[in-house]
């Protein structure tokens, strides 16, 4: 196999990268339909081919992105780093990471406390919605500031 990098790197099971993007716009489509059909028949909307339609191009970038991440040999992306779960970022992704679950433990305890004391009537999904938005926030925050701190 050559030592050229590209961009997009080369498949693990040979060709270049035009053969590795095709394969991924390829497989992104086909799991992007498949999954698209699977909501479907478990939601049964009025208006199937435009439902069908938005989720198609809702999960395509997702499904071609996690479809090259499979297919892909990191060694041949230009610019990769050789042994990424050593670098500061690493760091700063673990540490932000551990932030965010102490977060998510205190801001658990202060909403049962909350919410056992003065009931309120939420949806579950906006309930877990919030709690998600809220974790993701505090993940950036801290990572944002390890970074901040490091520069």
């Amino acid at each position: 196999m050559s030592s050229t990098k590209t961009i997009f790197g080369r498949s693990k099971f040979g060709g270049g990268a035009a053969g590795l993007i095709a394969a991924s716009l390829g497989g992104g489509a086909f799991f992007s339909a498949v999954f698209s059909l699977l909501m479907l028949s478990l939601l049964n909307p009025e208006r199937y081919w435009l439902f069908l339609a938005i989720y198609f191009i809702v999960m395509l970038p997702v499904a071609v992105a996690l479809t090259w991440l499979a297919l892909v040999d990191r060694e041949t992306i230009k610019g990769v780093i050789r042994n990424p779960e050593n670098s500061v970022e690493n760091t700063w992704y673990a540490a932000a990471a551990q932030d965010t679950f102490h977060m998510l433990m205190v801001i658990g305890g202060i909403g049962s406390i909350v919410f056992s004391v003065r009931p309120m009537e939420i949806a579950m999904s906006n309930a877990l919605l919030i709690l998600l938005v809220l974790m993701q926030i505090c993940f950036w925050m801290s990572y944002g500031i390890r970074k901040h701190r490091a520069a």
